[in-house]
């Protein structure tokens, strides 16, 4: 022990005598004495715990009452010389101080947790823990002392085992530091399930000769213990493990000495002891927690001890992997749901991973492979197999694809582990148990698949992952140079399955996914197995069979699969600059592509056939080599075949085309894509062996089939085009070749261009757009709208439209026809109208181009032009913008907040946009009746898309100087609906846009949010950040007149709440403000109602607002009054003015309608106890809805009352009340059977059966 000297003031020379003798006198005599003001046991072991925490790790501490304690390493002296002091304690015969007393010491401890124990002090304590933990005879005391005192020298023991020890090399202490704490919480896990009636007296077995009785069977005594209490127990077993990690790491931050054999052998033997120990606690656990303790156990044992087990003598030596694994194989597959509530957190997830953690940790395979013995991964191997492919399957248990799945993960998992071969190490048998069970599992899935049994995709996935599954087994195996299990795995199934390959195709279908899997591992030799035993009887077969079949059909698709495996096998080769020669497609590419061309030459072929022939020669013109196919007949027939797919491309009408054949046509269109993009490749970048290198296929292609492409795709033609597959095809060829796809578009905008600007509405400038659009929709990838910015004509195309729109024509744009100053039957209104709507087509076509991927230049260019437009000063001006703002609208949707700032960043001062003016322009078009509708909602879009992209004024809320103009127009359209709709609905827009600001913009959406609530509820308000401080309130009177306002202002507000983007926090506050004023008027309307005053019903926007929270909100979040108050509004809603019998509802009160009931449905899903005291008032209230709604034009709200209604019946809180309505609700079902529509007839069935069934 190391030497330690006190020192404290002048006053009291012995400091360290007085703080135990304190402790002594607090433990002893304060219960002897009756003193209630003593300190309690969790305050004694605090204050223990913070005096040794400051002992072991500070050279100076005040100790109180003007004792300063110096020392140097003195917490293991003053852990002896406290249990002597304290010794009075345990031997009174007095539990109470018994406690008190180990709660000093239990403190002492843990203050010295995170310093050095050496050996003999660690001796010292485990010994008196150890005694104190056995059982304990307390019938004379109605405390459990028993539990609360052994209890306490667990904790004692796992703060004790979790210190490290002062060693710091391999040597003779480190080893007795180990064994130490593995025997003690042994020990003390024996001691703390034993009972006085099953302990015995068997010193022998205590390596280090105490007399202490130890229980022979821990499972027995585990049992007996409730599950806090084996908690505890589990818990002193990781103490061990944990203070062995730290012993290791001081010992590997200083050496990477080995022990000495002898040595070595001995801690082996008791880490064996101790692991062994550990499995026999897991047999019959049931708890969760206790499952999670112990597994997170076993894999902290396996990866804290392998460092001693790096190299072992014998094979009594070896790390016990078989019994870690028996102890734990029960538990697998985890059969665990968790409950509803679930406050511990325990998933099957967890369990799982834990679980998985053990049954894949292999890092102490070698030795035991080296001596013979069992092996983690020959274990847990077979266990998984087993679980994809039964050896003896229950007739009553049937696996899921889901069980398959996790089954082939937990083997992935165990073999493809990071940085460890596991595959090499395999047995021939477990090679062939893998690829028996995985072979097993894919042919069920890609059966299923295929048979379309399954519509959730689970076995699609299956057959997937196994596909990826064999083909890593393969790679790896190959690359690991085991000839006998590659053999096994790759071979042996190929040998097995060409026979059925010669025979039928068609009943192997399954093989030749599997196969193909495994040629597209990258691995040669894997890939040319299989080209040999797949690839090549499927040819040989086609050969043989050249007619239509079932099984010529699959052989083709066979073909296919192969090809396109292959490709993918070169290409990984390609990728690690690997060339294979001779190339893997020397001995099939000719026979292949004679065989398919013949197909496609014969007249009889079905379109099925020439479709799956077509794919396989897209694909084998991908893997194969000019060499391959070099001879003049060859190139001849490729050309043929070419001049075929572009018939099928560019065939007209004729009649109704089948399914087949449009399929057929379809798969022909990207094929000859393809090979146009892929023979316009820059002959340098295309690999010198391509067939496509051919300079008379690359001629043929160029010269010949893409003009003639290109002349049909620039036409109109009304024989295709619902099926313009020619177009498809130059789409295909713009996604594949870059250089091209530019070109092509050039061409088309300056023919667009060109028919432009001759005329607006003619059918070649209509025409042309058509086939620009297409282009722009159709082609993946981005090369097409790359191309279509790069084109200088764009711009030109916009002042062209602007211009063409107003040529000619002295009247000005606006909303309506009657607003040009012309006769109604004028010729210059029907050109201008019919001009508006060409723009409109052109426009949409354009759009998706803005869409995305829109150069900074173009965006600046569009700002600055509609900036410069704003307010418009003439009729250029007005065409100009209705021209621009739906594209900038779109482009603004698609632009970064980053890249928006950082295009105002760069601007010039000269042509720098200024935000706020430019805002609040667009705000006053969009607010004014002058202009066409279309142009005002695409310049609100344009505010909300600047906005939104943080857009503004420094750190000021941009948004707030635009609510003046919107209270102007509010102010001057009081008595006109229309202008006030749409003023709400712009004053929802801003709300939207600086809710998704947040930041400074949070409060701006807040106010926005209130003033919508109050106008919905109370049909007036106070204008947010109007200098004048306006009031808006309506002239309307009656309810039914005001209803149109109040049904626009709650759906304002209702916007706010779902709009995209926004944080939950300012959801979150835009719902509060409101619910805190609907509450107010809900109390006060409630105690009206007490005191027998006359309350009028809850307004039609009231009702909405509620509405409108209820279906955006999520109602866990709702305090039960809030949500009582919800139901209660929602249910009375039914009954409100929007349900009127008779009354015809407009577009917005039928969506109104359908709000409330929605609400209705939500409530009674999600909160039905709220709902259950007014099932009477519910009821009555959705048969009236269901009887108001149109047959004919509100479907749509009668299977939602219906849906509603069926719901109903699972409120068992209510259900005498249901019984009570069933007749009713049941002869109204019944005539709701009548109805003309088969949807609502059968959903109405469905309900009424549901009623029935209440009892």
């Amino acid at each position: 022990m190391n030497d330690s000297t006190f020192t404290s003031s002048p006053q009291n020379p012995s400091a360290l005598i007085e703080v135990i003798n304190n402790w002594k006198v607090a433990v002893i005599d304060s219960n002897t004495n009756g003193n209630t003001k003593c300190k309690s046991n969790q305050d004694l072991q605090k204050d223990a715990q913070t005096f040794f925490r400051y002992i072991s790790t500070n050279t100076q501490l005040d100790a109180g009452s003007g004792i300063i304690l110096q020392t140097r390493s003195s917490h293991e002296e003053a852990l002896a010389r406290l249990i002597q002091d304290l010794g009075p304690a345990f031997t009174q015969g007095s539990h109470p101080i018994r406690l008190r007393g180990l709660h000093v010491l239990l403190g002492a401890v843990e203050g010295c947790r995170e310093s050095h124990i050496s050996n003999g002090c660690y001796q010292l304590l485990g010994d008196f823990f150890l005694l104190q933990c056995g059982p304990i005879v307390d019938d004379d005391y109605e405390e459990d002392y028993d539990s609360l005192i052994r209890d306490t020298c667990v904790k004692a023991l796992i703060a004790l085992s979790e210190t490290s020890s002062p060693v710091a090399t391999p040597n003779d202490d480190c080893a007795e530091a180990i064994k130490l704490r593995c025997h003690f919480c042994t020990r003390g896990v024996e001691r703390r399930c034993a009972a006085p009636d099953d302990m015995d007296q068997n010193p022998s077995i205590d390596p280090y000769g105490g007399d202490v009785p130890i229980h022979q069977d821990i499972r027995g005594g585990l049992s007996t213990l409730p599950r806090s209490k084996r908690s505890l127990c589990f818990d002193l077993l990781r103490s061990a493990v944990s203070g062995t990690s730290k012993i290791n790491l001081q010992i590997e931050a200083s050496t990477n000495q080995e022990l000495s054999g002898q040595l070595r052998s001995t801690l082996q033997r008791n880490l064996i002891q101790f692991t062994e120990f550990s499995t026999r606690c897991i047999p019959g656990e049931s708890d969760p927690r206790c499952l999670m303790q112990l597994l997170e156990l076993l894999h902290a044992i396996q990866t804290s001890f392998q460092r001693w087990f790096q190299t072992v003598d014998s094979a009594a030596l070896v790390f016990p992997h078989e019994d870690v694994f028996e102890a734990v194989v029960p538990y697998y597959p985890i059969q665990f749901t968790p409950p509803p509530n679930n406050i511990h957190g325990i998933t099957r997830k967890g369990l799982h991973s834990e679980l998985l953690a053990v049954l894949t940790c292999t890092t102490m395979d070698g030795q035991a492979r080296k001596h013979g013995k069992p092996t983690m991964l020959g274990c847990s191997v077979g266990l998984f197999s087993e679980q994809l492919l039964p050896t003896h399957p229950d007739e009553d248990i049937q696996l899921t694809s889901l069980e398959k799945l996790e089954a082939l993960d937990c083997i992935s998992a165990l073999l493809f582990q990071e940085k460890s071969d596991q595959v090499s190490h395999l047995t021939v048998d477990e090679v062939r148990s893998i690829s028996q069970a995985v072979r097993a599992a894919h042919d069920e899935a890609s059966l299923a698949v295929g048979a379309e049994r399954s519509s959730d995709e689970p076995n699609k996935v299956l057959a997937d992952s196994c596909r990826r599954f064999v083909a890593k087994v393969a790679s790896e195996l190959e690359t690991s140079n085991s000839i006998n299990l590659w053999r096994t795995y790759v071979t042996e199934p190929l040998d097995k399955e060409k026979r059925r390959l010669q025979l039928s195709p068609a009943r192997a279908t399954t093989s030749i996914a599997y196969e193909a899997c495994l040629c597209s591992s990258g691995a040669p030799k894997t890939l040319r197995a299989c080209l040999a035993k797949g690839l090549d009887p499927l040819i040989n077969f086609l050969g043989d069979n050249s007619t239509e079949s079932e099984d010529s059909l699959a052989a083709v698709h066979g073909i296919t699969a192969f090809f396109s495996s292959t490709h993918v096998a070169l290409t990984k080769n390609k990728k690690e600059g690997v060339e294979l020669t001779p190339h893997p497609m020397d001995p099939y590419a000719k026979k292949a592509c004679s065989l398919l061309l013949k197909i496609m030459a014969m007249d009889d072929s079905s379109f099925s056939f020439k479709k799956a022939a077509v794919t396989a020669l897209e694909y084998l013109f991908q893997v194969s080599t000019i060499q391959q196919l070099e001879s003049d007949d060859f190139v001849e027939r490729v050309c043929d075949f070419v001049q075929l797919l572009l018939q099928n491309v560019i065939a007209k009408g004729g009649g109704e085309k089948d399914e087949e054949r449009l399929d057929y046509e379809s798969t022909s269109s990207r094929v000859l894509g393809n090979i146009i993009g892929n023979s316009f490749d820059d002959i340098e970048t295309i690999a010198s062996s391509s067939i496509f290198s051919s300079e008379k296929i690359r001629e043929y292609v160029q010269g010949n089939i893409f003009l003639a492409l290109k002349k049909t795709a620039f036409q109109g033609n009304s024989d295709m085009e619902k099926n313009r597959f020619d177009r498809q095809a130059m789409a295909t060829a713009c996604s594949t070749n870059f250089e091209l796809a530019s070109t092509i578009v050039e061409t088309h905008i300056n023919a667009f261009q060109e028919a432009l600007s001759r005329s607006l509405t003619d059918s070649a400038t209509l025409s042309t757009l058509d086939s620009l659009s297409f282009l722009i929709r159709k082609s993946e990838g981005d090369n097409v709208v790359k191309a279509f910015h790069e084109s200088s004509a764009v711009d030109d195309i916009l002042d062209t439209l602007g211009s063409k729109l107003v040529a000619g024509t002295s009247a000005r744009l606006r909303q309506s026809i009657s607003q040009i100053a012309l006769p109604a039957t004028s010729s210059e209104q029907e050109e201008l109208m019919a001009k508006v709507n060409a723009v409109e087509t052109i426009e949409n076509g354009l759009r998706p181009a803005y869409n995305h991927l829109v150069p900074k230049e173009r965006l600046a260019k569009l700002l600055k032009s509609v900036n410069n437009k704003i307010p418009p000063l003439s009729k250029r001006d007005e065409g100009d913008l209705f021209v621009r703002l739906p594209i900038l609208s779109e482009a603004l949707q698609s632009t970064s907040p980053d890249i928006l700032k950082s295009l105002i960043g760069e601007m010039g001062d000269g042509e720098k946009v200024v935000a706020l003016d430019l805002l609040k322009g667009l705000t006053s078009y969009s607010l004014s009746a002058e202009h066409l509708s279309s142009s005002r909602v695409a310049a609100a879009s344009c505010v909300h898309g600047l906005l939104r992209s943080g857009f503004g004024t420094g750190g000021d809320c941009p948004t707030k100087p635009l609510v003046e103009s919107v209270a102007d127009a509010l102010d001057i359209s009081k008595d006109d609906m229309g202008a006030t709709q749409n003023c709400l609905s712009f004053l929802s827009l801003l709300g939207q846009a600086a809710a998704i600001r947040g930041s400074s913009s949070s409060s701006t959406a807040d106010a926005i949010a209130r003033f919508l609530v109050e106008v919905a509820c109370e049909d007036s308000a106070t204008i947010p950040f109007d200098p004048r401080e306006r009031t808006f309130c309506t002239s309307l009177e009656g309810s039914l007149e005001k209803m149109p306002l109040q049904i626009a202002a709650a759906s304002a507000y209702g916007a706010m709440l779902v709009v995209d983007g926004m944080k939950p926090l300012i959801k979150q506050r835009l719902s509060h403000a409101s619910l805190k004023f609907i509450q107010k008027t809900y109390e006060s309307e409630s105690a009206q109602a007490q005191h027998d005053e006359p309350v009028s019903a809850p307004s039609v926007g009231q009702l909405l607002v509620v509405c409108h929270l209820v279906c955006a909100s999520d109602l866990s979040k709702f305090d039960r009054k809030t949500t009582h108050m919800a139901a209660t509004v929602s249910v009375e809603g039914l009954s409100s003015d929007l349900f009127q019998v008779g009354k015809k509802m407009s577009d917005d009160g039928t969506r109104a309608r359908i709000l409330v009931i929605c609400s209705v449905l939500k409530m009674i899903c999600t909160a039905p106890s709220a709902v259950s005291g007014f099932v009477l008032t519910l009821v009555s209230g959705l048969l009236r809805a269901y009887a108001v709604a149109s047959p004919d034009s509100e479907i749509g709200c009668k299977l939602v009352v219906l849906q509603a209604l069926e719901e109903v019946t699972q409120l068992d809180a209510a259900k005498p009340t249901i019984i009570a309505v069933k007749p009713a609700v049941l002869s109204i079902l019944a005539s709701a059977m009548n109805q003309k529509s088969g949807l609502l007839r059968s959903t109405a069935v469905d309900v009424r059966n549901a009623w029935c069934l209440v009892e």
